[in-house]
């Protein structure tokens, strides 16, 4: 089976500017996701997919090969299949066909070779199946949650009014009695290539829960998330793919 990691780092990023070549722990955070997969022994290709030459020049350093994304599938809310579709197809292209690929986030940087050894054995073995996803248990449970509209009461039409997201009086209930629910994480995905083709979708319609590790889940979208990730490495609770 051949198999392709692809490491995306677009340039765009509100929250936090250059997110995905900034410095954590003395390497940028496209780098640890690199070289975890180098260093896991998965793949045939490990490719870094950016609109940026210059965030391409860093990958290749940390030794992935690299493709320019098309702009349109580095907008705001373009969608992943997009640059996933394009960055198979040139893989395709170049290399060879990939009978399965992993996306493997830069904003995970906790993720270690040794847990996509386990995640890519377990999608081997949870077969028929299209993809695996890392998850994590929700810490702010759904059901507990309130949005902006009308009453229960049906007669009360108001926007000023709140009502609960989940089934009646759950709200009231002890977390330990609700539905387990889990949340997607950025630590990795495992999924077959005719997935992407057949279906037009990253996941497919039957996904595998790879349940990640509390640190390896940790996800930085925000100057916040990186300053506790920095805290994380100084106090040795996390660490990141030794580089």
């Amino acid at each position: 089976m051949r198999r392709i990691a692809l490491i995306p780092a677009r340039k765009g990023s509100e929250r936090v500017p250059d997110k995905n070549i900034r410095k954590l722990g003395g390497h940028p955070l496209l780098a640890y996701a690199i070289r975890s997969a180098i260093e896991s022994g998965c793949y045939d290709v490990v490719v870094c997919s950016s609109d940026d030459r210059d965030y391409l020049d860093i990958a290749e350093s940390y030794g992935a090969k690299t493709i320019i994304r098309q702009f349109k599938f580095s907008e705001d809310l373009a969608p992943d299949i997009g640059w996933v579709k394009q960055a198979l197809d040139n893989a395709i292209k170049f290399y060879s066909y990939f009978d399965a690929f992993s996306i493997l986030r830069p904003t995970a940087p906790f993720r270690t070779a040794r847990t996509i050894q386990i995640a890519v054995a377990a999608f081997d073995r949870s077969q028929p199946c299209d993809s695996v996803r890392a998850v994590s248990a929700v810490k702010e449970h759904p059901y507990k949650m309130w949005q902006m509209g009308n009453s229960l009461d049906s007669r009360i039409k108001d926007n000023r009014i709140i009502s609960f997201m989940g089934h009646k009086d759950s709200h009231n209930q002890p977390y330990q009695s609700l539905p387990r629910v889990f949340i997607q994480n950025a630590s990795l995905e495992v999924a077959w290539t005719k997935t992407v083709y057949e279906q037009e979708s990253i996941s497919g319609r039957v996904v595998m829960p790879f349940h990640s590790s509390e640190m390896e889940s940790y996800d930085i979208n925000t100057e916040l998330d990186f300053k506790i990730a920095e805290l994380l490495l100084k106090k040795g609770v996390a660490k990141c793919q030794k580089i």
